[in-house]
């Protein structure tokens, strides 16, 4: 027992005693404390009774708290944006309200309640996400005037084995490209026997430079870190021949690539931590599974409100729009 508990279970017999008594005003003299800190202690005794709630109240509570369960990593914006759009409109601000009561405030919390309730019991495997950091002034005013390109390590499962030898995992590594202007999101997982490839980075640019020409933009700058997958003479003369340029970020500065550094640590959150709640042994294959469903969801359905979205999905900026087309 913690000193608070025990301090508080002394209070709560102190209590009990004077309130017992004939006469409390005299009981507290004699108890040595003030009749207003007896009054005091009894609040914070003796549980308040709930108050009952309205059937509509229940309700709208009800539809916010699955909601958060339902997506653990969302906080209350987006908690209400997903409500919105199944029908039910309620603020943010009392959507905070009712996690506040039900002590599902926080992300830990949320995932907390999860782990307790989770079937079949199994050991959790969450994946760290990358440190935010404050993005700098990225300047892009049209789709493909700057895609920002980064790679991301998840580890290595069961399933990952290379060759012959099943002693010899693979690493898994995340491939992720981001439109900066429309927040357009490519991902694509693949495992190599160490390090990222370069020739997968490569194809990743080739997928990037075609979904934006068949929505009437054209790749133009290729933002990347100083990795050696980007550094390899095979990828630069890849962006050169797509007619883009490279430009490499500042070492030590990841926040020149902000965007992407962003976004695969909400991946993380949103998608590969509630997933991975739902398995007992984790599967690259399932993995894909969910990146792709997510991808689907962030670019058509997911509204972002950062500087370029103000609210609105990456679809709605990427679609073919002749008053934005160079």
């Amino acid at each position: 027992m913690s000193v608070h508990d025990a301090v508080l279970e002394q209070r709560r017999k102190l209590v009990a005693v004077i309130a017992a008594s004939a006469n409390r005003r005299l009981a507290c003299a004699q108890a040595g404390i003030h009749p207003s800190t007896f009054y005091r202690w009894c609040k914070q005794t003796v549980p308040a009774t709930p108050r009952p709630l309205g059937f509509a109240r229940s309700w709208l509570e009800s539809q916010v708290v699955a909601m958060a369960l339902a997506h653990p990593a969302a906080g209350p914006r987006r908690v209400s944006a997903l409500l919105a759009a199944q029908g039910v409109v309620v603020g943010e601000s009392r959507v905070w309200r009712v996690l506040c009561r039900h002590r599902l405030n926080t992300r830990s919390l949320r995932y907390r309640l999860l782990t307790a309730h989770r079937s079949p019991p199994g050991e959790i495997i969450l994946l760290p996400a990358p440190p935010s950091t404050a993005p700098g002034r990225l300047r892009a005013s049209r789709p493909g005037e700057l895609v920002q390109m980064d790679t991301f390590h998840l580890g290595s499962f069961k399933e990952t084995r290379l060759g012959a030898d099943k002693s010899a995992h693979g690493q898994i590594w995340q491939y992720t490209a981001i439109d900066v202007a429309s927040s357009w999101l490519w991902a694509e997982l693949a495992t190599t026997a160490h390090n990222p490839s370069t020739a997968l980075t490569s194809a990743l640019a080739h997928r990037v430079a075609a979904d934006l020409a068949a929505n009437g933009w054209r790749l133009e700058t290729v933002s990347t870190d100083n990795g050696n997958e980007y550094r390899a003479g095979a990828f630069t003369d890849t962006i050169t021949a797509l007619g883009a340029t490279h430009r490499f970020i500042r070492a030590g500065r990841p926040q020149s690539n902000g965007k992407v550094e962003r976004v695969q640590g909400i991946i993380s959150e949103e998608c590969y931590q509630p997933a991975l709640h739902n398995y007992v042994t984790p599967s690259i294959t399932g993995l894909r599974r969910d990146l792709n469903a997510y991808l689907a969801y962030y670019n058509h359905d997911r509204p972002s409100w950062g500087r370029w979205n103000q609210g609105r999905t990456p679809a709605q900026i990427m679609t073919p729009n002749p008053k934005l087309r160079p």
